[in-house]
């Protein structure tokens, strides 16, 4: 679990739970297993973009 103190950290932490959803959603659908590639780091931008708004 993460405990973000403060915005800063979302672009860390983020992908990885975006990840994990889409883990869950794979196996409920039984699709293939995502990479975590297409999570970290092409979505860091998004949500450096995101954690600005709350910062």
């Amino acid at each position: 679990m993460h405990h973000l103190d403060s915005a800063d950290k979302i672009p860390d932490a983020e992908p990885g739970w975006e990840y994990c959803l889409d883990l869950l959603t794979a196996a409920f659908d039984g699709t293939p297993r995502p990479d975590f590639a297409d999570c970290h780091p092409s979505m860091t931008p998004y949500f450096t973009e995101l954690a600005g708004k709350f910062s």
